[in-house]
């Protein structure tokens, strides 16, 4: 990754797990009147996060 361009693989990946992330995160708000949904779907949304990490720092 030296060239500062993002290999597609790497990049397909990070969509992939930003799209999933966004989806738990719209679903945290829809179901905000249920605490332990809630709770799941944010708890997802940190194992998202590190999956992102883990790419992009990584290139895992």
């Amino acid at each position: 990754m030296t060239s500062g361009k993002i290999p597609v693989p790497i990049l397909r990946r990070s969509c992939n797990i930003l799209e999933a992330l966004s989806n738990l995160l719209y679903l945290a708000e829809m179901e905000a009147d249920d605490p332990e949904k809630v709770r799941k779907y944010l708890s997802l949304s940190k194992e998202r996060l590190r999956a992102i990490n883990q790419v992009l720092v990584r290139g895992e």
